[in-house]
C-alpha cells in the first residue's frame, strides 16, 4: 500500500508519505487503520516538506497475489482536496 501526495492545481507529484508492505486484517468489523499526513514526504532516504497549498492523496493497494507491474492488479482511491496553510 502506498500513499502519494499530489498538488491539486498542477497534478505535480510530491513523493510518498507512507508505504506499507503487509497489513493485518482489522480486528473488529468496525475497525480501521488511520494514517496521519504531517506535510512531509519521502523518496528513497530523502525527506521533503511540501509547501503551503492544496493537495490530494492517492492511495494505491496491490491486490492479493497481484503483479506490481500490472496496472489492473492495483486498487486506488483518491482523497478529497485539502489545504496546507502553516502559520
Amino acid at each position: 500500500m502506498r500513499f502519494e501526495v499530489f498538488d491539486a492545481a498542477s497534478g505535480k507529484a510530491y513523493h510518498t508519505f507512507a508505504r506499507e508492505d503487509y497489513l493485518p486484517r482489522n480486528s473488529t468489523t468496525t475497525g480501521f487503520f488511520a494514517w496521519a499526513f504531517d506535510g512531509k514526504t519521502f523518496a528513497g532516504n530523502k525527506t521533503y516538506t511540501v509547501p503551503d497549498g492544496t493537495y490530494y492523496v492517492k492511495v494505491s493497494l496491490l491486490k492479493a497475489n497481484g503483479d506490481a507491474s500490472n496496472p489492473a492488479h492495483w486498487e486506488t482511491w483518491t482523497s478529497p482536496v485539502f489545504t496546507i496553510d502553516r502559520p
